[in-house]
């Protein structure tokens, strides 16, 4: 029962890095993806530091330049990270309700693609990854940024996450390493 309803590869990241500057931009563009969707808390940013850093401007500077567009999908709803969004002149999608596909597709809506030209770059499973491979994206697994900043339910998550990222290094070893020595929840 549960395999069906949270089957092994909608999990299956097509790269687990270091963080979100580790992400190989021209290797995405040059493989024909055409945006990059982000998460936002602790994937861009600490739950407890909302400001922009030089990185980030630098970061959404390369993927103009490369002519990726961006689009940042989050369950937040804080005036903070709308901010946070303003500053890298990025649209974002606030409340997106992730796992569920909506959030997803309006996404795919603004940026007028198809899920196959997209990829979604996230640092949960439960949320980031699963949601967007039941619309048919990528996705790109990275570390979180600051675990001690989590709150409560995102605490909850990581143990699911702890167990489904088990169930896929099993299956496919390469991400089992890559996991643990990335990704360690």
């Amino acid at each position: 029962m549960i395999s069906r309803l949270l089957p092994i590869d909608k999990f299956v990241p097509q790269a687990v890095v270091d963080s979100v500057q580790s992400i190989d931009l021209k290797a995405l563009k040059e493989s024909g993806v055409k945006a990059l969707i982000f998460d936002v808390d602790n994937t861009l940013i600490p739950y407890d530091d909302r400001s922009v850093k030089p990185w980030h401007t630098t970061l959404f500077e390369s993927l103009k330049a490369l002519e990726l567009q961006t689009i940042m999908l989050t369950n937040n709803h804080h005036k903070d990270v709308s901010n946070f969004a303003e500053k890298l002149a990025t649209p974002i999608i606030m409340a997106a309700n992730k796992p569920l596909k909506t959030g997803y597709k309006k996404a795919l809506k603004a940026l007028q693609l198809a899920p196959s030209e997209v990829i979604m770059v996230g640092d949960q499973f439960m949320t980031d990854l699963y949601g967007a491979s039941r619309v048919g994206m990528a996705t790109i697994l990275v570390r979180p940024i600051r675990r001690k900043s989590e709150k409560w339910y995102t605490k909850i998550l990581r143990r699911l996450e702890r167990r489904m990222k088990s169930k896929v290094g099993r299956q496919y070893p390469a991400l089992k390493k890559a996991f643990d020595e990335i990704h360690d929840v």
